[in-house]
């Protein structure tokens, strides 16, 4: 994983810590550490997007309309989180 972290993730980590629970931990450190978690999550949606695609496409499904229509929504997500992060490197 590299350094960079997009600005969408890390402003979902610094509104992590504006709850007033975590307040009293949030550090430029912190709130980092946060954004490579939240970050290494929408990879492994990803992951598991594409798992997901290769295992339920093969599939013989009696609606096959059902299964593309599937398909083509998990693909769409797939892409779209993977093209963001080679976006952002």
């Amino acid at each position: 994983m590299t350094d960079r972290i997009p600005e969408s993730v890390m402003k979902e980590a610094r509104d992590l810590f504006e709850d007033p629970h975590f307040r009293p931990f949030r550090s430029d450190n912190c709130i980092r550490e946060v954004a490579k978690a939240l970050l290494a999550r929408d990879r492994r949606a990803a992951e598991i997007a594409d798992r997901w695609l290769s295992t339920f496409g093969s599939r013989e499904i009696k609606h096959t309309s059902a299964r593309e229509y599937a398909c083509d929504a998990v693909s769409d997500i797939r892409d779209a989180i993977l093209s963001y992060d080679e976006a952002q490197q």
